[in-house]
């Protein structure tokens, strides 16, 4: 049986100083894609826009910035952490704000889905567009903005 031999200073030292450098190196590294702070406010036909979703997609690819309108017309976007704005460059825009109205449909019961397998249940549902459809989809709403460096503040008047 060998004897156990206790670590010493000298062997404990240059390991905790690698420990510690590799730590700072994983924490000194880039922890991803540039990011600018974007807001702005939202108006359709002289109002304010009141609810909504806006997203701004960038051309080249990368993940897309999303925020919610309020109530006064006003959004702030997000990326990777909350309030950090979108990618640096061109992207396209998309404004989603309707109002849905009316009930949930009701489930079937098991008699009416035996009677007609896979039909969908009833609905009552309305929804009206707040901000024209259109610019609900990056491929029709023809909406574009450039994100720089620093804080950018992108405004949108929708006729």
């Amino acid at each position: 049986m060998t004897p156990r031999i206790p670590l010493v200073a000298s062997q404990i030292a240059p390991r905790f100083a690698f420990l510690i450098s590799s730590l700072l190196l994983v924490a000194g590294c880039d922890s991803g894609p540039d990011t600018a702070q974007v807001s702005g406010l939202i108006v359709f036909d002289g109002e304010k826009v009141p609810k909504g979703t806006i997203s701004f997609y960038p051309v080249g690819g990368g993940r897309p910035a999303s925020g919610q309108i309020q109530s006064d017309g006003t959004y702030k976007l997000s990326t990777f952490d909350p309030g950090d704005g979108a990618l640096l460059g061109e992207h396209k825009v998309a404004i989603e704000s309707k109002e849905v109205s009316g009930n949930a449909p009701k489930p079937k019961s098991l008699k009416e889905e035996v009677a007609n397998p896979g039909a969908s249940a009833v609905s009552n549902t309305t929804v009206t567009w707040i901000v024209p459809e259109k610019y609900a989809a990056v491929a029709t709403s023809e909406l574009t903005a450039t994100v720089s460096e620093g804080d950018n503040k992108i405004d949108f008047n929708l006729p």
